[in-house]
């Protein structure tokens, strides 16, 4: 892969998570954090951080 690939693939990556509207992303956040407090309270934990980092 030359750069300019590599470039896209990370915009197109970055514009898909910057692109939603706040309002959208907490909806996300919301079903997600249900969706994984089945599995493991720890794993709701990593997915708020990962959330909060991206914003």
């Amino acid at each position: 892969m030359d750069l300019v690939s590599i470039i896209s693939i990370l915009a197109i990556i970055i514009g898909i998570f910057t692109f939603p509207s706040s309002a959208i992303n907490k909806l996300e956040q919301k079903i997600s954090s249900k969706i994984f407090a089945k599995n493991s309270p720890s794993e709701v934990i990593d997915i708020e951080k990962i959330n909060k980092s991206l914003e």
